[in-house]
Order: C-alpha cells, then sequence, then structure tokens
C-alpha cells in the first residue's frame, strides 16, 4: 500500500515541477495584469497552477510515508511535512 503511495507521490511530483515550470513560462508570455479573467490564457494559468499545487501535495504525501517508515522520523519529521501542506492552503 504504502509503496504505491511513494511511487505516486514522486510522479505527482515530476508532473508538478512540470506545472510549475510551463506557469512560469506562461507568466512570462502572457503577464496578467488584471483582477477579471477574460482571456483563456487567464482560464489556463489558473488550471496549471492548480495542478501544480495538487503536486506538490501529493509528492510531500509521498515523502512522508516514505520517510515515516524508517525509527528516526518521529514527531518533527510529521510536522516538517505538516507545515508545507498547511501553508499552501
Amino acid at each position: 500500500m504504502s509503496s504505491g503511495i511513494v511511487r505516486w507521490g514522486g510522479l505527482a511530483g515530476v508532473a508538478a515541477g512540470v506545472m510549475w515550470v510551463l506557469s512560469a513560462i506562461l507568466i512570462f508570455l502572457a503577464t496578467p495584469q488584471r483582477v477579471s479573467f477574460n482571456s483563456f490564457s487567464d482560464y489556463l494559468l489558473q488550471i496549471i497552477l492548480l495542478i501544480a499545487y495538487v503536486g506538490t501535495m501529493v509528492a510531500i504525501l509521498g515523502l512522508h510515508y516514505l520517510q515515516s517508515e524508517s525509527g528516526r522520523y518521529g514527531r518533527i519529521g510529521a510536522a516538517g511535512s505538516l507545515v508545507p501542506s498547511s501553508a499552501t492552503r
């Protein structure tokens, strides 16, 4: 069970990295100057950023499961994986 979560976390981390790079390129090419969504690129950017955030969260979850199986993880390790997940909400 946990090896599947770790594997999905790794794949999600790679996908999140690609989405972060893609969002940076899209922001560079079409800088959103307005608050309202008027074009397809505005919606595309928001979807890409949402996928990047979700992928990052799944990657952190996979790392948490991978490290929690070691005997040295403890409370500090659990807090270390909880802090990024609460900071991105």
